[in-house]
């Protein structure tokens, strides 16, 4: 696997996983709109993490957040 890949892996069990877990706790399958909520969910923890880690002094947490955060818009839908 390449190095760039693996951000691009572990970003998306995230999403599946904040799926799963979505789906449970509603009780049935999500709709589309219900998926693209929770990855923009995910999105706003990215960018509050990307914040809250640059207070913080930490460049690699950030660095690692906004990298996952560009993953995630690529599912996102455009603003």
């Amino acid at each position: 696997m390449k190095s760039g890949e693996t951000t691009v892996v572990s970003t998306i069990r995230l999403v599946k996983s904040a799926l799963s877990y979505a789906r449970i706790e509603k009780g049935s399958d999500l709709t589309e709109d219900e998926v693209l909520l929770v990855i923009a969910k995910e999105g706003k923890k990215r960018k509050e993490s990307i914040d809250a880690a640059k207070n913080a002094n930490r460049e690699d947490i950030a660095e690692k957040e906004a990298a996952e955060l560009e993953v995630l818009k690529r599912y996102m839908p455009e603003e």
